[in-house]
């Protein structure tokens, strides 16, 4: 009996999976505007990641308001028939932009499998890459799976790179010198106008926002010592920009602003994550910058150069003795890089855009 139960539900999947690839292929066909496709982007609880997408969202929506955006994740394009059934939904004038991030390089290999993918499946597209971070060890396999990247990329006729950091601008024009590489901040800094703290709370106390992952710096014990010696002076708390669930795309929103107002509680954000500064930003909370193993932070911070909420330490001890000016620096001002983006657009001078 439930060998049959079993058959008959992969039955009835095959049988849906048919009518979604026939309707949408009904639907394209009959359709008479472009699309805009962003790929890729995530439902995992990172949330500097969910930051980036809602920045690509923003900017796509609000540049091309007469163009529908159509956003397909990893987690359901990971399922072949939802892949499949992206592939079947776009038409050549359709412009498909892949998620940003940080992983453009060795650790994160199942993102490159979906850019891949739709790299070599759609030639005749125009594809443009939302700002990475690009960086590789000097492994064997990490120096294959990059030669590869490059091989694939350079083979598009019309793929466009954004590259967030100097280093990874660098990265990409010695990786990919047939495609066209431009310059941008992280895609998450379009928010600075858009999203702040839902109201005015009492500040009190530093917070460490820190990694506990494979691209940390700093030892346990470094960190420890650190947390110890700031607890002498100050209220100090633990942090992070992961929530450790899943987020979908309709919950995205509401997380971020969560964790927004999480850090417009605290009067310091001392991270090691990227993403940790920008949401230091966005609380108006003024911040130490601590780096991370590769380029991403000591590299990323430099966009952040003038404004007078943001420091970078190049140590620990450095964080002691920035500490005390910065935690009575009090709420910042609002940032904003809407320039960049202004310039984003006439740099990709798009004739599938609006007027």
């Amino acid at each position: 009996m439930i060998k049959w139960k079993t058959r008959i539900y992969r039955l009835w999947v095959l049988a849906r999976q048919f009518v979604q690839s026939i309707r949408s292929r009904v639907r394209t066909v009959f359709r008479k505007e472009p699309n805009i496709f962003l790929i890729g982007t995530p439902e995992h609880g990172n949330m500097g990641d969910q930051l980036i997408a809602l920045g690509e969202l923003a900017w796509l929506r609000d540049y091309f308001p007469n163009t529908p955006v159509r956003e397909f994740t990893h987690d359901t394009l990971l399922q072949d028939h939802r892949f499949r059934l992206l592939l079947s939904q776009i038409r050549k004038e359709d412009v498909l932009f892949l998620h940003g991030g940080g992983n453009l390089n060795d650790k994160y290999v199942a993102c490159e499998k979906i850019r891949r993918a739709v790299i070599q499946k759609r030639p005749k597209n125009k594809i443009i890459l939302f700002p990475q971070s690009i960086s590789y060890t000097k492994t064997p396999q990490a120096q294959k799976l990059k030669a590869d990247t490059a091989r694939i990329y350079n083979a598009h006729p019309d793929f466009t790179i954004l590259a967030r950091e100097a280093q990874s601008y660098a990265n990409a024009r010695e990786m990919f010198p047939s495609l066209r590489t431009i310059l941008i901040p992280d895609i998450a800094t379009y928010l600075f106008r858009s999203m702040e703290p839902s109201e005015a709370f009492e500040r009190s106390g530093i917070a460490l926002c820190l990694r506990t992952d494979g691209e940390k710096f700093y030892s346990e014990q470094q960190i420890s010592d650190l947390r110890q010696k700031l607890s002498e002076t100050y209220d100090v708390c633990m942090t992070d920009t992961h929530i450790h669930r899943r987020v979908l795309p309709q919950e995205r929103r509401a997380c971020a602003q969560e964790r927004i107002d999480a850090f417009s509680h605290k009067r310091l954000i001392v991270t090691d994550r990227f993403h940790g500064v920008i949401f230091s930003i966005l609380s108006r909370t003024p911040c130490i910058a601590l780096r991370s193993c590769d380029h991403k932070v000591t590299d990323g911070v430099k966009w952040f150069k003038d404004l007078p909420g943001v420091f970078y330490a190049e140590s620990t001890e450095d964080v002691l003795r920035l500490a005390q000016s910065a935690y009575d620096m009090g709420e910042q001002p609002q940032a904003d890089f809407s320039a960049f983006y202004q310039q984003l657009y006439r740099d990709l001078n798009p004739d599938w855009g609006r007027e």
